[in-house]
């Protein structure tokens, strides 16, 4: 059977061209599995307020092991990740931020509607006489079973039981009453129990296949996309505990780090690589077993979609200067040839690269730096003679893996480049300051104005040390610190670091506490109208720690060798330890001081 469908898209699978997930009977393995989704690995029993964790294994919020605080830890800077807990699942042994599980909506709503058509189903077996045979294993044979598959169950030693209601009605009993663990498997013997003999297996047989329609249609609606609309396709859970197509979620990450259904802020990596954020595996395998034709009929629409993107991967390159995320450039194009490039861009989705070119290479090699940043047009203004004047912003990094040209300009085929999982932020930071001890970190000793185990901004002076500040003394600030580090006052215990060395000691809001006292001292030492028209076109300093680096660059005169090395880190806290090399020299030779800086 045909129906009609748009140019290059699939048709949908017609209602009766959808397979049944059970023909003729489920058998137990089949049964077992479905009853086994909704269940608890923790506690066996079916979910009650289920969460999914970042690892992509769900389990009660009830049964969440014991929290601790995390320690030397201070980016992001959110009161609401202190607290996290180790995964319980074996298959995962990471730690979990309290705040990246909260409750999975839609894991949540099937089980309920699972829940609530099984206890429908149930009282109406009631009436009609169902029941049903189910034989487990005795406790100390499921001890030893080391597979979930019925049929692998030793069932020399069982326990049988007569339950009402069909087959799947009869197992969800037995695990809502605390009787079916989630790693033993059951059969269904057609011998009776204690005399009584369990219902006809053709009435039984039909009484489950009307279960299993009912609990299919009843979570279908449920099992939507809140971005395409259509069928999750490869589910991710958020930390707020939305879930989203992956593609879909990879679209929204690509304009907003907001959860489109809570706009709660989102920790992801945008790259949604499966090894750094793994798919909801419940979720997953809900849909995989009761709509795998509507998923295999998505996939092919997937595919499709990801051919035609293939006909156009090479990017536009500008090879002229250096750029970076969320900061502005702005660009003359006055050459025929980028004359040229910027009207294809204009016409199509208004973006192209910018790399940074090389002095010297040989004929063949890549004439441009392989680090690149993304930019987006944002106003353009052509003059009668062809030229133009353009505004764009910094969107992503690139690395360029292959390159050619069109027309005279340079094009590339790209890979993104994204920092590493917030988890892995955090880690690189608790790793590098959380040890106090010297020789495991292989710290130098205490030095002159501070000691170890200072902290940049603090003063360790007490009333009843001699290096206390008394009522009539004024306690130096941290910039004041930072305008002589050489010669510490005999008044202040504030630590600052002097060596490259010493930025590893501090933590990632110390950075970037160092480098906007840096900012706020140069810019009191400026020239004012200067100052004012810098902020001007960059905007006043970042708040945030990961878009900081990014303007600083923009706007301090380093060589471009020193700003290039921003492009390739995957970290905010790389990057805050650039900064604070670049302020380090400048402090060395008196730059700021001279008012040679801009900002």
């Amino acid at each position: 059977m045909q129906t009609d469908s748009a140019p290059g898209q699939d048709a949908a699978p017609a209602a009766e061209d959808v397979e049944p997930i059970w023909n003729p009977t489920p058998s137990a393995d089949q049964v077992r599995d479905i009853v086994r989704l909704f269940q608890c690995r923790i506690c066996h029993l079916p979910y009650n307020e289920p969460i999914t964790l970042p690892c992509g294994r769900s389990m009660c919020k009830t049964c969440l092991p014991p929290t601790h605080a995390r320690t030397a830890i201070t980016y992001p800077n959110n009161p609401f990740r202190v607290q996290a807990f180790a995964c319980p699942f074996p298959d995962c042994g990471k730690e979990h931020v309290l705040d990246d599980c909260g409750v999975d909506v839609v894991l949540n709503k099937a089980a309920r509607i699972m829940a609530n058509e099984i206890n429908k189903r149930q009282t109406e077996a009631a009436n009609l006489g169902i029941t049903t045979n189910i034989q487990l294993p005795q406790p100390e044979t499921a001890a030893n079973e080391t597979a979930l598959s019925s049929s692998e169950a030793h069932t020399a030693a069982a326990d049988k039981k007569l339950v009402s209601g069909d087959r799947l009605v009869a197992t969800w009993a037995l695990a809502s009453e605390g009787d079916l663990r989630y790693d033993v498997g059951i059969e269904f013997p057609k011998d009776d129990v204690s005399g009584e003999t369990p219902t006809h297996p053709d009435e039984a047989t039909a009484f489950t296949t009307e279960t299993l329609s009912k609990v299919q249609e009843a979570m279908r609606t449920e099992m939507d996309c809140q971005v395409c609309y259509t069928i999750l396709y490869d589910p991710l859970t958020t930390g707020c505990g939305h879930t989203f197509c992956r593609p879909c979620l990879h679209r929204v990450l690509d304009h907003s780090y907001y959860c489109p259904a809570c706009r709660r802020r989102l920790f992801m990596s945008p790259l949604l690589h499966r090894n750094a954020c793994p798919s909801n595996t419940i979720i997953l395998n809900i849909t995989e077993i009761f709509w795998k034709n509507e998923l295999l009929h998505r996939e092919r629409v997937i595919a499709a979609d990801r051919l035609r993107e293939l006909d156009n991967v090479e990017l536009p390159l500008f090879v002229c200067t250096l750029a970076f995320p969320d900061m502005p450039t702005f660009l003359h194009i006055f050459e025929p040839r980028y004359r040229l490039m910027i009207r294809r861009v204009l016409d199509g989705n208004k973006t192209f690269g910018m790399v940074l070119p090389k002095e010297h290479t040989r004929p063949g090699e890549m004439h441009f730096f392989e680090l690149g940043t993304l930019l987006r047009i944002v106003n353009a203004q052509f003059y009668p003679d062809g030229r133009c004047l353009i505004e764009t912003v910094g969107v992503y990094r690139f690395r360029v893996t292959r390159f050619g040209e069109l027309d005279g300009y340079a094009v590339g085929e790209t890979e993104r480049i994204v920092d590493v999982p917030l988890e892995e932020e955090e880690a690189l930071e608790a790793s590098e300051v959380g040890s106090d001890e010297e020789d495991s970190r292989g710290r130098s000793p205490p030095m002159e104005g501070g000691t170890r185990g200072e902290t940049y901004g603090t003063t360790n002076g007490t009333n009843g040390s001699s290096n206390a500040t008394t009522h009539n003394q004024r306690q130096p600030s941290s910039t004041e610190a930072l305008s002589d580090t050489s010669h510490p006052s005999q008044e202040s215990t504030d630590w600052v670091p002097k060596t490259a060395t010493e930025l590893n000691w501090m933590t990632t809001q110390e950075l970037f506490r160092f480098a906007t006292d840096f900012v706020q001292r140069t810019q009191e030492k400026n020239i004012p109208w200067l100052t004012e028209r810098m902020l001007n076109i960059y905007g006043p300093p970042p708040q945030d720690p990961a878009k900081f680096p990014w303007w600083l660059a923009s706007t301090l005169p380093v060589n471009n060798a020193e700003k290039y090395r921003l492009l390739g880190t995957s970290s905010v806290r790389d990057r805050l330890k650039i900064c604070g090399t670049w302020i380090l020299e400048m402090q060395k030779v008196h730059w700021s001081l001279n008012g040679c800086v801009v900002l």
